[in-house]
């Protein structure tokens, strides 16, 4: 170039011809690195699935090229270049791992719109179904690998320059991190509280709280996404303990006039505790959820609803005062002893109804057996209530029975004791004790089955 420059070969030359031809000379030379670039990009992509010493050796490679384009004038080029290239890799592999496109955008807020726009066309069925499981095997390996593995790449090919390194690796990154933040968002606000679509809550919310650490590394705690990411998981947290509070509150507004027959179990009875066997199954993810403040900074740990009736919690009859305050306490802000204090508080409530004191008792039997049974049957819901506390439940039923039968065959032992006797009453008393007898066994053979659900 600096040939052409002088230009001594040809004093007749227009004077700047050789700096022209220079200028074109390095143009063309910037031309082909830049194709060189693209080639490199492209070949790294394909190393990535080799080893990793050749995806190594090809960040150089693409090191060498960006080095030699930014340090002749065209560091707006190389830049341009890599990141287009990097921006379209990426998001064909998100893509990929998805299923389906997702929404993308310059800004988080209407990233947010578009993700509620395309789950507003879907049904829950396909969100729980199709959705969130792929979301969720996505975002493991976004943030554990493709992301990191684009930070790495831009900290090896731009490490002269740590200002053009972030600044690359956000435009590359941020809006397809912040594009895959917000399906986890919008998938959450369609769960809407309802009771059976809260464990995909918490799938959603575990998978974010797994990633987080990574997140916050590759992106930094003051990042665009490190925000976003913290967004989604309070909002995760909260329509966690919303939908909780919402069944908390529906257990509660159960009408306690609606008995079994019989004394039988009692289909709330059966949904509350399959309900709570699946959910013992979330709960690292709930002592955290629970842990977080609410917006207005309250702590749901100090909350207590005034209608838990603390003295279920009891793991025996002679817990000291100050170890059941304590166990109080405790039980008060975990759900999973919440949601099962509710329960057999309205159980009790159900039991008044009954007309006959034998039946109250047997439907105390029968449905604190059921209980008991469904807690020793699961290893989760044991460990979170406690083995004693189940064995409670056992004692407390067959402590039920024992009042049943005094009450059964209470009416017999009058009749066979009055002066003079009555066969006609002895005879009846004794029918309706069979009768009572016979519906314990039922409602027993019923516990037992559904005990195995």
């Amino acid at each position: 170039m600096l040939f052409f420059a002088a230009d001594t070969t040809n004093p007749s030359s227009q004077s700047g011809h050789g700096l022209v031809q220079a200028q074109e000379l390095l143009q063309t030379a910037m031309r082909r690195l830049q194709l060189e670039l693209q080639f490199l990009l492209d070949k790294h992509d394909e190393s990535q699935q080799q080893a990793a010493g050749a995806s190594a050796a090809g960040a150089s490679s693409i090191r060498a090229v960006a080095k030699a384009m930014m340090a002749a004038g065209y560091g707006k080029e190389c830049i341009s270049t890599f990141k287009s290239h990097r921006r379209t890799a990426l998001a064909t592999k998100l893509q990929r791992l998805l299923g389906f496109s997702p929404p993308t955008a310059s800004g988080s807020s209407s990233n947010s719109l578009s993700s509620s726009s395309l789950f507003h066309k879907l049904t829950w069925e396909q969100i729980d179904g199709n959705i969130i499981p792929s979301w969720i095997a996505t975002a493991t390996v976004a943030f554990s690998s493709l992301f990191t593995g684009e930070k790495d790449l831009c900290d090896t090919v731009f490490a002269r320059d740590a200002a053009v390194r972030e600044a690359v690796f956000a435009a590359i990154a941020n809006d397809q991190a912040t594009s895959l933040l917000g399906i986890a968002e919008a998938a959450v606000a369609r769960a809407r509280r309802a009771p059976e679509r809260l464990f995909r809550v918490l799938d959603v919310h575990d998978a974010l709280t797994e990633v987080l650490p990574t997140l916050l590394s590759v992106f930094g705690d003051n990042s665009e996404v490190a925000t976003r990411a913290a967004v989604v998981v309070t909002k995760a947290g909260e329509a966690a303990r919303g939908t909780l509070s919402s069944f908390e509150a529906a257990i509660q507004k159960e009408p306690s006039k609606a008995t079994t027959a019989g004394g039988a179990v009692h289909p709330l009875t059966r949904y509350v505790m399959n309900y709570l066997v699946f959910l013992a199954d979330y709960q690292e993810g709930l002592a955290l959820i629970y842990e977080q403040p609410d917006a207005e900074g309250a702590d749901y740990t100090s909350s207590v609803s005034g209608n838990v009736s603390p003295e279920h919690y009891a793991l025996s009859t002679t817990s000291s005062p100050s170890s059941s305050m304590s166990s109080s306490s405790f039980y008060s802000y975990s759900p999973i002893h919440r949601l099962v204090s509710v329960l057999l508080g309205k159980l009790d409530a159900k039991a008044g109804c009954y007309r006959e004191v034998a039946l109250s008792y047997l439907f105390l039997a029968n449905n604190t057996k059921y209980v008991a049974n469904k807690v020793a049957g699961s290893g989760r819901l044991q460990g979170v209530l406690g083995e004693e506390w189940a064995e409670a439940q056992g004692a407390k039923a067959r402590a039920h029975v024992d009042v049943f039968v005094r009450a059964a065959w209470g009416k017999v032992m009058a009749a066979i004791s009055s002066v003079p006797q009555e066969p006609e009453v002895v005879e009846a008393a004794v029918l309706e004790a069979m009768g009572m007898q016979d519906a314990r066994i039922s409602g027993w053979r019923r516990t037992r089955r559904w005990a195995g659900r």
